[in-house]
């Protein structure tokens, strides 16, 4: 049974949008409308006067007579090179960087966010867009008569040239003037806007001289070694989005099983790693220590070297030769690559990542406890590790570094790596004298985010050494406390594929790998249950910039399974809608936990102020309708405060409450700001998210309704008779179904007995059985006296949503307080062979293909409120058109069309419906 549909009392996405007022104050100035030329979208501006007295600017966002956002605008531009509201003041450019006539790179800034019809209108001027810039803009590339149509756009407020200067590292701009004395000849990191222009920027690079150390370093870099004079060249290159300097990779167990809950978790339930694979990213590894059983297998070239051993038999090691020295996952397979082919003479990082999906591989995971040089920025190398992180869908774990401040791997500030920190824990079993004492790199990030995101050991971990096979010792750094935080993740895939959390998997029985969630929600599991540090204030030891969101603790994970409600981007939102969720929370509950997770398109490195894209927002409501947003209170405290603001920067967002009320609460993401589609699997803009709540009591039922209604029969004669009744179910709820249907027989209040039984999958909303007229046949032999029959609906047999019953009796002179009722021969089951009446459709639908993955064949259901055209095609997930299932007319209800894919390869394919304004999509798995 799927635990996370039982926990889903509701999903309310089509009618849910933000909105406030949607028009300005009777106190207001300055107001205007404008109307967005081909939709029936309005903007609204206004001024107000703030709380402090100073006016300030908002804005509001209308389609017809529904609001979809307000909000106070902001319109500084926060750029790297300088921080600047365009229309009160230009920052100046150094001659020598200032964008010349060749220049088509601009930033068009608009008087609210973006919208989708901002871009489409730009596209039909003839624009290409390019990248967000905080606040409100984008970078286009257009020719100057497309530039000067989209100033006149009326929701444009100002265009500017995205000049040379904006696309360099600080190091860079700053020394313009004696760049040949302060940067001779270096290497740099050139990021391009699409992936075809590396091999044209390459090409122009080695036309002026320069020379080209790596023209394919990542999804969208191009390494390079340039004197300034050349540098400067290409920061004008149309293609160019940003330059920073080049740099190598550089190095940055007994309590770790304790106090991360492995020991517990394997005592319990048996979990140890096994089907997990993974890659330790790292400077080589010692592929046949004794404890790597079956030994760590080589991605590439892969040379032995004592730190990724070391690294490795956190996560693998087995203590065969030493129990001391046992990794977090002793049954699980192993896989290193060495950044010493992989960075420098062999593909980039990127490729790597990629083929972690392709046999022999399939992992499920990667740790890397070393990066490139360490900064406080965003950089093109932080960009470059959300494209891997986000392309790959599976979890990615970097090192911090041991700077004791800020300092840290550019990998790590990335928006969707899991970043190691790590405390001292003075190899105690307790977490009482564990402090992070000035050792581990730190956050938050440039823009404020949260860093790290979890935390591991920092200090005299016993692991594997390189110096042979028999080698052990300590290890130290976040070089030790990132691969024991990709230690627990393992642990949780391992445990996802058991479906322990109510989850179901696409293949029963499978790997890991072939049935892992989305990396989003395997990050938002081991927040949501790591152990918290307590602590008050920012300038604390273990402060939330200082611990990330705790240590991981999969003993907490694993008992608050039956207590959890996971979302695995199972929901899509598209522009200002919202997602709603509730769950009932019983008096005397410690604590309710919320962890909203969502993987974002890389940043602009040419912006430090925001590095996220989209925003998703969390937003918490309790049964008094308190409000609680995403992390307010929580980079001071280990637990929420009420009321506040919306987080703006984070795309990870918690709600901690202790001690919760009692009752019904209330969970919402909102679809604040969608610049870019990070759902690629539609064409539409729309993103997805993982939720974990966890800690609540008995959550609520889906909505379905059972009616057993007695006919005749009672009471029975004491030599046996049939009792007649009919049964009626029905999915009154708004989401399909998975779940039990029994029949139970009790005799004198005693124990019940099942007689009849069903599972059922997809139960669409609407769906019904009715039989009328069934039989239960009551043996002679069946004891003298009172009896109940219950129809039961739920998780057979202790979980029961809803019942309908009625009493019998049966006569005779044997009655037996004793008696247990037995299950007779010939009873017809009412579930079987079922004839499922479907009434007319309330909604449009389109159900998840079932069954999926399937081979060749596989059925789609969609249900129709209204008689219509409809089309249902199939895709390839590069968006080519693979096969038309339906594409005419069809009448109200429910119907059922068979897809067959015997002439296609194994593979993920997208399934789109559109009927009249409706349009909805899923993906399917082929496996041959």
């Amino acid at each position: 049974m799927n635990r996370t549909m039982q926990l889903l009392l509701s999903v309310l996405l089509a009618a849910a949008f933000i909105g406030l007022a949607a028009s300005p104050a009777l106190s207001s100035l300055n107001q205007r409308t404008i109307p967005v030329e081909g939709t029936s979208i309005v903007l609204n501006l206004w001024e107000e006067s703030l709380p402090d007295g100073e006016m300030a600017v908002f804005y509001s966002i209308a389609e017809g007579s529904r609001s979809l956002r307000t909000s106070q605008a902001s319109y500084e531009l926060g750029l790297l090179y300088a921080h600047f509201d365009p229309l009160a003041e230009l920052p100046a450019v150094h001659s020598a960087l200032t964008a010349d006539e060749t220049n088509e790179l601009y930033i068009v800034q608009f008087h609210t966010q973006p919208l989708e019809a901002f871009q489409s209108r730009i596209t039909e001027l003839g624009g290409t867009v390019r990248h967000y810039i905080a606040q409100f803009a984008y970078l286009v590339e257009m020719e100057e008569t497309t530039q000067q149509a989209v100033s006149q756009l009326p929701y444009v407020r100002w265009v500017g040239a995205y000049h040379p200067a904006y696309r360099l590292e600080e190091s860079l701009f700053e020394n313009v003037d004696n760049a040949w004395s302060a940067y001779p000849s270096l290497r740099y990191n050139i990021q391009v806007l699409s992936l075809e222009q590396k091999a044209i920027v390459a090409n122009r690079i080695m036309s002026i001289g320069g020379f080209v150390n790596h023209p394919d370093a990542g999804k969208f870099l191009v390494e390079a070694t340039l004197n300034p004079d050349q540098l400067f060249q290409v920061a004008r290159f149309n293609e160019v989005n940003f330059i920073d300097v080049w740099g190598p990779y550089e190095d940055d167990m007994n309590n770790v099983r304790i106090l991360g809950g492995a020991n517990y978790l394997e005592t319990v339930a048996g979990y140890t790693g096994t089907g997990v694979r993974g890659e330790i990213f790292d400077g080589g590894c010692l592929l046949n220590h004794q404890d790597f059983t079956p030994n760590i297998i080589a991605h590439g070239t892969v040379d032995n070297y004592s730190h990724g051993t070391a690294c490795a038999g956190i996560c693998f090691g087995d203590g065969s030769g030493n129990a001391t020295a046992r990794g977090l996952m002793p049954d699980g397979q192993g896989i290193a690559a060495d950044y010493g082919y992989v960075g420098l003479t062999g593909g980039g990082r990127y490729t790597n990542s990629m083929q972690l999906l392709n046999a022999p591989y399939n992992a499920v995971f990667q740790t890397s406890s070393v990066g490139s040089p360490r900064t406080t920025t965003y950089t093109t190398i932080s960009a470059e590790a959300d494209a891997y992180c986000f392309d790959s869908d599976i979890t990615h774990c970097q090192s911090q570094s041991n700077s004791g401040w800020e300092d840290s791997r550019p990998q790590a500030w990335a928006k969707n790596m899991v970043s190691g920190g790590a405390v001292y824990h003075y190899n105690t079993e307790t977490r009482s004298d564990d402090m992070w004492n000035g050792g581990a790199s730190i956050g938050p990030a440039s823009d404020g985010r949260i860093k790290p995101t979890l935390i591991g050991f920092y200090d005299q971990v016993y692991t594997t050494y390189s110096t042979s096979i028999t080698g052990y010792g300590n290890f130290s750094g976040t070089s030790s406390g990132t691969p024991i935080v990709a230690g627990h993740i393992g642990l949780f895939y391992e445990m996802w594929n058991y479906e322990i959390f109510g989850n179901t998997v696409p293949v029963p029985g499978g790997t890991v790998f072939q049935n892992r969630p989305h990396a989003p929600t395997a990050k938002a599991a081991l927040v949501n249950t790591a152990y918290q540090y307590p602590f008050s204030g920012p300038t604390h030891d273990k402060t939330r910039v200082h611990q990330g969101w705790g240590f991981p603790d999969v003993a907490n994970l694993y008992n608050l399974r039956n207590n959890m409600l996971i979302v695995d981007e199972d929901d899509v939102l598209v522009p200002f809608q919202t997602a709603s969720y509730t769950v009932n929370v019983e008096a005397g509950t410690p604590e309710l936990k919320v962890t909203m997770v969502y993987a974002d398109p890389p940043g602009n490195p040419a912006v430090q102020t925001q590095h996220r894209i989209n925003d998703l927002t969390l937003k918490v409501i309790s049964p008094s309708n308190v409000t609680y947003w995403g992390n307010y209170g929580l980079y001071d405290g280990v637990w929420s405060l009420s009321g506040g603001n919306a987080d703006t920067k984070n795309t990870v967002e918690n709600v901690f409450i202790a001690n919760p009320a009692s009752g019904q609460w209330t969970i919402e993401v909102q679809a604040v700001e969608l610049i870019q589609d990070s759902h690629p699997e539609t064409g539409a803009l729309d993103a997805d998210f993982a939720l974990v709540i966890s800690g609540f009591g008995e959550a609520a039922p889906p909505n379905l309704f059972i009616e057993l209604t007695y006919n005749s029969g009672s009471p029975v004669p004491a030599g046996g008779g049939n009792l007649y009744f009919d049964v009626f179910v029905e999915n009154q709820g708004a989401s399909a179904v998975n779940f039990d249907a029994w029949l139970d027989v009790e005799y004198e209040g005693g124990a019940p007995t099942t007689v009849v039984q069903r599972a059922f999958t997809n139960f669409l909303p609407g769906w019904t059985i009715d039989r009328p007229n069934m039989f239960f046949p009551v043996p002679g032999a069946y004891a003298a006296g009172n009896y109940e029959f219950f129809g039961r609906v739920g998780s057979h047999p202790g979980d029961v949503w809803a019942e309908s019953g009625f009493p019998f009796t049966k006569s005779g002179d044997d009655s037996s307080p004793g008696f247990q009722p037995f299950v007779p021969d010939g009873v017809p089951n009412p579930f079987a062979d079922l004839d499922i009446q479907e009434p007319v459709a309330n909604v449009y639908s389109l159900a998840q293909n079932y069954p999926n993955p399937f081979n060749p064949t596989t059925t789609l259901n969609f249900a129709l409120t209204e008689a219509g055209n409809v089309n249902l095609s199939v895709y390839d997930v590069n968006g080519r058109l693979v096969s038309t299932l339906v594409n005419g007319y069809r009448n109200v209800g429910s119907h059922d069309v068979t897809f067959d894919a015997s002439g296609l390869p194994s593979g993920v394919y997208i399934y789109r419906l559109n009927a009249g304004d409706f349009s909805a999509s899923g993906k399917m798995i082929l496996m041959k």
